[in-house]
């Protein structure tokens, strides 16, 4: 009797063991049917925090991200559902978890990958009366979840621009170096996010700006990777 199975094959009556093997389990979902998180820190401050996200439909869904400094970012979490959340933050010292600072229910938890950052409120960025001080968060827009953080599908790398940078009111990306050089995000507003760009996937040198004063903020090199899950870091 064949060690493998073939559904052709008929054992008779000297091999009356050879079965069918059970079927294997079925694959775990997509990846885009549940929310995909990443944390982040994006408050320019020295405070670091624990934060916490618990799911408000399954308290025993929950993660913790221990901590974190400003432009700290965390790798991909595929534990929680589609629904909502409360996220918890605490002050952190030496390692030590202090003081709650803040807590918000209710927070999407959306498919695929989600971004969720503390950042700066628009109140306390650009207030009339003079910028509010940044610390500790109080309100819920210092809480920001930047759904659909995901690469479109394609052959090359993509690349967008969120605008985390708390004085950049409308902000820039341009490749300095290369055969694609250019402007590719512009007037991007604090708190909202550019369209996707494609990229050589070779080392570029990657300028930002203010797009007010056509200041540059600064300039790094990176290497965008064919299309997988990422969010431009913040500018500083």
């Amino acid at each position: 009797c064949p060690k493998v199975y073939n559904a052709s094959f008929h054992p008779g009556p000297g091999c009356p063991n050879c079965t069918k093997p059970v079927n294997p389990p079925p694959p775990p979902p997509p990846l885009s049917t549940n929310p995909c998180i990443r944390f982040g820190h994006a408050i320019p401050v020295d405070n670091h925090v624990d934060a916490m996200i618990v799911q408000d439909e399954d308290a025993s869904i929950s993660h913790t991200w221990t901590n974190f400094k400003f432009s700290d970012f965390s790798d991909w979490v595929n534990v929680f559902k589609p629904g909502t959340g409360t996220i918890t933050i605490w002050e952190n010292t030496g390692g030590k978890r202090g003081a709650q600072l803040y807590k918000l229910s209710k927070i999407p938890l959306t498919p695929g990958p989600l971004v969720v950052v503390i950042k700066v409120a628009q109140s306390q960025a650009f207030n009339a009366s003079g910028p509010e001080p940044f610390w500790p968060p109080r309100v819920p827009d210092n809480v920001e979840t930047i759904a659909a953080s995901y690469v479109q599908p394609g052959t090359g790398g993509k690349v967008r621009l969120f605008n985390l940078s708390p004085d950049t009111k409308v902000a820039g990306m341009a490749l300095s170096s290369g055969a694609k050089a250019g402007k590719l995000a512009t007037n991007v507003h604090y708190s909202l996010g550019s369209n996707w760009f494609p990229v050589p996937v070779t080392a570029q040198t990657y300028k930002f700006t203010d797009d007010l004063t056509s200041k540059v903020l600064t300039t790094r090199v990176e290497v965008r990777p064919r299309p997988r899950p990422f969010v431009s870091p913040p500018l500083c």
